[in-house]
């Protein structure tokens, strides 16, 4: 599914969380790592006051030396360090604002994914700032997941409607969360009034809670394409949950409570409501995200 992995660097810590999840991604689907840098015109290596240390991974600057040599170096160790791993790597230097480099080389390389490391739950990585993912974000070709530390991705939150279940939209998801060995969480964010209404809601004796008729229902239509998506990309059986209310909270609300490490953002056609709930969750989230395209 994914042929080429697309791993945006800049030699700080913060940018390195997307190496794992790509390094895995490229051993599962034996797709190509491509490394890259970007350098603005007569920049020159600084100390990472994120982490109030010298980068170790880069050789300390010298004022003469270009940046781009620097870029080179740092890149060649990233990919001769992980020879080992049997997975083909290139490394690409180039010239330019990050998120216009990131957005270009994912075009003129058909990249399939962009993993890349975003500012965490405090603090920016100089090169990689929030506002250079949402660029990517919002101009890429393909997915991005953003990553926002370097904690192994244990729970996946795929948020679903009975639309991407009948178009059978979730094979990246599951993909991804295959090849990561996370557990997989499908939810469903409903306006139904009854949900709204939470635990006011008289159950009968024996009757099921609506919630979990109108889980079963949805699941039921679509079982075999679950099962055939677990058994494809070797995921355990998925958490599934329904809740009521405004799609944005029940997302965050889920993810904080169940200790999500990634959530899935999908493109809908109601585009300008799907841009501004992303957008909105990316802001507000604590876990890593993953934006899929419509095409995928």
């Amino acid at each position: 599914m994914f042929k080429k992995i697309l791993v945006p660097l800049d030699g700080s810590q913060l940018s390195e969380f997307a190496l794992n999840p790509a390094l895995a991604l490229a051993k599962t689907n034996k797709a190509e790592l491509i490394l890259m840098s970007a350098v603005m015109e007569k920049e020159i290596l600084k100390v990472d006051e994120y982490y109030e240390t010298s980068v170790p991974s880069i050789p300390p600057p010298l004022e003469m030396q270009p940046m781009h040599m620097h870029l080179e170096n740092y890149l060649n160790s990233i990919a001769e360090t992980r020879a080992g791993l049997d997975i083909p790597m290139r490394t690409l230097v180039l010239e330019g604002d990050a998120a216009s480099c990131i957005v270009e080389t994912a075009v003129s390389e058909q990249v399939d994914l962009i993993i890349m490391g975003t500012h965490g739950r405090s603090g920016v990585s100089r090169f990689l700032l929030g506002s250079v993912t949402q660029k990517v974000w919002r101009q890429a070709p393909c997915p991005v997941m953003a990553m926002r530390d370097k904690q192994p991705i244990k729970n996946m939150l795929i948020p679903i409607d009975q639309a991407l279940l009948a178009q059978h939209a979730l094979d990246s998801g599951f993909a991804i969360g295959g090849a990561l060995g996370a557990q997989i969480h499908l939810l469903i964010a409903s306006q139904d009034s009854a949900l709204f209404r939470g635990d006011t809601i008289k159950i009968a004796p024996g009757e099921k809670p609506f919630s979990q008729k109108l889980a079963e229902d949805m699941y039921q239509q679509e079982g075999a394409y679950l099962v055939d998506l677990e058994e494809r990309y070797k995921t355990a059986k998925p958490i599934t949950a329904v809740r009521g209310g405004k799609e944005e909270e029940v997302i965050l609300e889920y993810a904080a409570e169940n200790h999500i490490d990634l959530t899935v953002c999908h493109p809908t056609t109601h585009r300008w409501f799907q841009t501004s709930l992303n957008e909105k969750i990316m802001r507000e989230s604590q876990s890593s995200l993953l934006m899929l395209r419509s095409e995928n």
